[in-house]
């Protein structure tokens, strides 16, 4: 079972690390087989798209050159013949059209020029007339079936009639009659610089060579590579595909294909290259199934070292070990010693099984001297612990007995002590009732003060108020003398004023109103002065009685004061008895708590001696328990071969 065990926990992690290597290794590997091969096809296609190009160069290069120098001999002899001009009509395979002439030479019809050049220059030469806004050939060396291509008109679409009714030249290929052909096309001007006519030499491109060339030309195993004109037909293509199948892929209309285009300018032309993607997905499948395959295999044989080595070098040590420590702790430590002659953890697990083995020998050995000697000594305990037992039980009885008594009298003393106490606390009242009266009569003594103060201030006020109504009495009888001569100077203004006549009337008025204004003032100051009269009288009363209230005060103060003494004494006396009560209460106190403590030492002195009765009873069982388990001990070492 632990073989087992062991070797699975061991086993299982590292098959799981192998695995995921493994798994990791074909993921790493197929990502990296994928790319080289897509590099490799890419690199392909880049090299076959190259190769075609330079073909082209090469051909597109020779080929123009043949078709300028053609062109210009063509144009040479034309203009050696003479200027150009149109003709009257005549009829070119059945259809009209105006005559070209070259120096009054008619050129419809009339092969000589055209075949001139062709013989001495090979490929094609072409004369146009122009027709309204179109350019019919009317003398050719080209022919179809043994027949000369005329009558015929210039492509009106292609790229040759745009330059020319532009009044430029144009060379480049040209597809003639299925065929490509690199031409040249160069207008044929009159006297007024009108174009009259066309000059045309050209060439068919053999391409023969690159034909077989693409033919065997392949990307991959299912890839091809494909030429197409500037119509988009497929010129040439490999071997290796089918053509509906290059058509398709050319026009896009054909899915999970890499496809890369390259065009030529020159030519409008496109080359392409092409391959499945299916057959890269193929390799690299081919490829993770072998690497797996060979990882897997790797990965058993790895897995079979790990198993063999697991079992000989640590699950059969530690399987011995486990063997050993089971006898051990079976009680059996006579098993000779482990070999030690490893030096790696199963050795010193072999040594530490030995070292245990040897001190659990010599531990059980001393155990049972120890139980034995154990036992003795219980045995001997149990009796002194009985004895102790019933001493402790007598000395629990007699401290129960003092306990009793010092309770009563405690009791007694605890009676004596409320008494003081409450009598104190009558004591303390009176004593605090004789301060809080002290303390009133002091308030009232000094209110009594404060109120002398207060009438000896309002006297002198009012004496002050006296005085200063007789200044005002005084003030008054000047306003009045005042007055009265004011009425005096009025009435005779007034008499003036009579004697003036007409011219004194104003002045009469204001001397009647100021002598009226008199009138009153001096009324007022009689009111006043009546008024200023009593006010003095009042005053006087006032003072008089402000004095005798000021008598009555300061003999009432001098009485708060001596109240205030006599309370003063009472407190005293108050707090002397207090004093005296609070002292004995605090003697019965301290008394009380003195005989409580007593008692309390008395009853822990008899509840510590039944404490130590029950303890000793306890100590007589446990040395009783403790003799029964050294024989139990002694018996289960009994148990161990030593």
């Amino acid at each position: 079972m632990f073989s087992r065990s062991l070797q699975l926990k061991f086993v299982f992690p590292v098959s799981a690390i192998v695995t995921l290597t493994t798994l990791l290794l074909v993921i790493v590997i197929s990502a990296r087989t994928r790319n080289n091969i897509e590099q490799s096809a890419h690199d392909k296609m880049q090299e076959q798209l190259s190769s075609m190009q330079y073909v082209l160069d090469v051909t597109d290069t020779l080929m123009m050159e043949r078709v300028k120098g053609a062109m210009k001999l063509l144009m040479e002899r034309g203009q050696y013949l003479g200027p150009a001009q149109q003709g009257e009509k005549v009829t070119v395979s059945g259809r009209r059209v105006p005559d070209l002439l070259l120096g009054g030479q008619a050129q419809a019809n009339n092969f000589e020029l055209v075949d001139q050049v062709a013989s001495s220059q090979g490929g094609g030469a072409t004369l146009f007339s122009k027709v309204d806004n179109e350019f019919v050939r009317i003398s050719t060396n080209v022919q179809v079936e043994g027949k000369r291509v005329i009558g015929t008109i210039l492509d009106p679409n292609g790229m040759p009639i745009t330059a020319i009714r532009k009044g430029e030249s144009f060379y480049g290929q040209v597809d003639i009659l299925g065929n490509p052909y690199l031409t040249g096309y160069e207008p044929i001007l009159d006297n007024q610089k009108q174009t009259v006519g066309i000059w045309y030499a050209g060439y068919k491109v053999d391409m023969q060579a690159l034909q077989t060339s693409i033919a065997a030309s392949r990307v991959l195993k299912g890839g091809f590579v494909a030429l197409l004109d500037d119509k988009g037909n497929v010129r040439f293509q490999s071997k290796s595909v089918p053509p509906a199948t290059a058509k398709s892929v050319a026009d896009g209309n054909l899915h999970g294909w890499v496809v890369k285009r390259k065009s030529f300018t020159p030519w409008g032309f496109t080359m392409i290259a092409a391959y499945p993607e299916d057959e890269v997905r193929a390799e690299v499948k081919n490829e993770i199934i072998q690497v797996a395959t060979i990882g897997l295999a790797l990965s058993g044989v790895l897995m079979g070292l790990v198993f063999w080595l697991s079992r000989s070098l640590v699950v059969a040590p530690l399987g011995h070990a486990v063997s050993v420590a089971r006898k051990i702790a079976a009680g059996d430590l006579s098993l000779p010693p482990s070999s030690t002659s490893r030096n790696d953890e199963i050795g010193d697990l072999a040594r530490s099984l030995n070292n245990m083995q040897t001190s659990l020998r010599q531990m059980i050995g001393n155990i049972a001297g120890n139980a034995q000697r154990i036992s003795t000594l219980s045995s001997s305990l149990s009796t002194s612990a009985e004895d102790v037992a019933a001493q402790s039980e007598q000395q629990s009885n007699a401290a129960a007995s003092a306990a009793a008594a010092i309770e009563e009298l405690a009791t007694s003393i605890g009676h004596v002590s409320d008494k003081a106490r409450e009598s104190f606390t009558l004591a303390q009242d009176a004593g605090d009732k004789a301060r809080l009266g002290g303390v009133v009569v002091e308030k009232a003594s000094a209110e009594m003060h404060d109120i002398a103060d207060s009438v000896s201030q309002s006297s002198e006020r009012i004496v002050l108020l006296g005085e200063h109504s007789a200044r005002i009495s005084a003030i008054v009888g000047v306003i009045k003398s005042i007055a009265d001569q004011t009425n005096l100077l009025a009435l005779n203004a007034a008499i003036e004023a009579a004697r003036a006549g007409e011219h004194g009337r104003g002045f009469a008025v204001v001397a009647d109103e100021v002598r009226q204004l008199s009138e009153r003032t001096a009324i007022s100051t009689v009111e006043i002065t009546t008024m200023i009269g009593s006010i003095q009288s009042g005053t006087e009363h006032a003072v008089e009685t402000m004095r005798q209230g000021q008598d009555r005060a300061n003999a009432g103060v001098e009485m708060a004061s001596e109240a205030g003494r006599a309370v003063r004494q009472i407190s005293g006396c108050s707090e002397q008895v207090v004093d005296a009560v609070n002292s004995i209460s605090a003697a019965l106190d301290q008394q009380n708590a003195a005989n409580q403590e007593i008692a309390l030492n008395v009853a822990n002195m008899a509840t510590m001696s039944g404490k130590n009765t029950f303890a000793v009873q306890q100590v007589a069982q446990a040395s009783r328990e403790l003799q029964e388990s050294s024989n139990s001990l002694q018996a289960t070492v009994d148990l161990f071969k030593l």
